[in-house]
């Protein structure tokens, strides 16, 4: 990536109402975590995408791939990295068109198909 890349990251999370936390160990049987995080009440759905195993349960089966290493289940997404289906098409849209699911963390270029 280029060397500017985590501040153009952060200005785009930023402008869109995304915050960022550093140095925070994730702990939600923590009372003060949530709290330290803005979110007292504690969060509404938690996804968990850690680890050495992939944790796709939660998206839908068009999402995923048929084959692969594993035997398949793999997020399926474009050069962008937004999520598409089998078909090709891009997975959540809005009503311009434009891809709104984005995959993210251990992306592998392999779940990326073909011209």
């Amino acid at each position: 990536l280029p060397a500017n890349a985590p501040t153009f990251c952060s200005k785009y999370m930023q402008r869109h109402g995304i915050k960022e936390y550093y140095n925070l160990k994730y702990n939600p049987k923590d009372t003060n975590f949530y709290g330290s995080i803005g979110l007292p009440g504690g969060a509404d759905k938690e996804y968990v995408c850690i680890g050495v195993k992939a944790s796709n349960y939660f998206m839908p089966e068009e999402t995923l791939s048929k084959f692969g290493p594993g035997g398949g289940g793999w997020i399926l997404m474009d050069t962008t990295l937004a999520v598409k289906t089998r078909e090709g098409k891009a997975w959540s849209t809005d009503e311009q068109g434009y891809a709104r699911i984005y995959a993210i963390g251990d992306c592998n270029y392999g779940c990326v198909d073909g011209p």
